[in-house]
């Protein structure tokens, strides 16, 4: 079984939110990046302006050093095409997410709600929270931090833990030059927290 980690950007913490953009990454091979060019972006809040627009477009310099994947800039049409032929690639797979509860939403629309999911794809997201609390962590602890600051916090031992939670010195960039609130960013951030968990 494979294990893809979801994260997504989306318009608002509301019954009428849409996607911005959409990232799956595998424990190992190809990622999926895709940004809705059909979402109003002028609509969004201050937050999504200054937090997730500036981020959502990959450059040359980060395509070349994330190595292969799917990167798409269109409809949702072209993106939902694109993603099932993605998916299908992949026997069968065990979806994870951090904190998945619009994520998880947002994704099984995209193929008609989560009764309509290809067969393959699991209909239950585990979560990266839960995971991150039953190995005995803060439920709060910064992902980044954790996946990309040396060995802070990654031994189990308790000591140290709360110093992740919202540190200062916490780091900012993901592989690829990503950083926070990039959808891409954000799942390749969930899947090295996942390993260090596990």
């Amino acid at each position: 079984m494979s294990q893809l980690f979801l994260d997504t950007e989306f318009t608002g913490l509301h019954q009428h939110a849409r996607l911005i953009s959409l990232a799956l990454v595998p424990n190992e091979g190809p990622w999926f990046y895709a940004v809705f060019d059909d979402v109003d972006k002028g609509g969004l809040t201050e937050w999504h302006q200054s937090h997730v627009v500036p981020h959502l477009e990959l450059t040359e310099a980060q395509l070349e050093t994330l190595g292969p994947g799917t990167y798409l800039v269109e409809d949702t049409s072209v993106i939902v095409a694109a993603l099932r032929d993605y998916l299908a690639s992949f026997e069968t797979i065990e979806m994870w997410a951090d904190v998945p509860a619009y994520d998880w939403v947002l994704f099984c629309e995209l193929f008609g709600g989560a009764l309509q999911l290809p067969r393959h794809v699991h209909y239950m997201v585990r979560d990266l929270a839960t995971l991150f609390e039953v190995k005995g962590y803060d439920i709060d602890t910064d992902r980044f931090a954790f996946a990309y600051g040396g060995d802070a916090g990654a031994t189990g031992t308790g000591d140290g833990r709360a110093d992740l939670v919202g540190s200062p010195g916490a780091a900012k960039v993901a592989e690829g030059g990503l950083v926070r609130h990039n959808a891409l960013g954000d799942a390749l951030g969930g899947r090295a927290c996942f390993k260090k968990l596990r």
